[in-house]
């Protein structure tokens, strides 16, 4: 999906992706930008919307808080 498993390396997610992720971890977009450290939740719906690519190191201190990267969501 985002992890390229051969040179361990993080991808940018699509919006889609974003979406489908927080989702899964059962997150509003308000509690999941509390997780990454963001008090308000409107950069998350534009990290969602497409309006702005995330921060791969937000993105992997998402996946890393919510245990998603070790089961194989990246």
């Amino acid at each position: 999906m985002t992890y390229n498993a051969k040179a361990k390396v993080l991808k940018q997610p699509t919006p889609v992706e974003i979406k489908e992720v927080r989702k899964k971890a059962g997150l509003t977009q308000q509690q999941a930008a509390e997780l990454v450290h963001r008090a308000d939740g409107a950069r998350w719906r534009e990290w969602e919307g497409g309006k702005y690519g995330i921060d791969l190191a937000v993105w992997e201190l998402f996946l890393l808080k919510t245990g998603l990267r070790s089961l194989g969501m990246t």
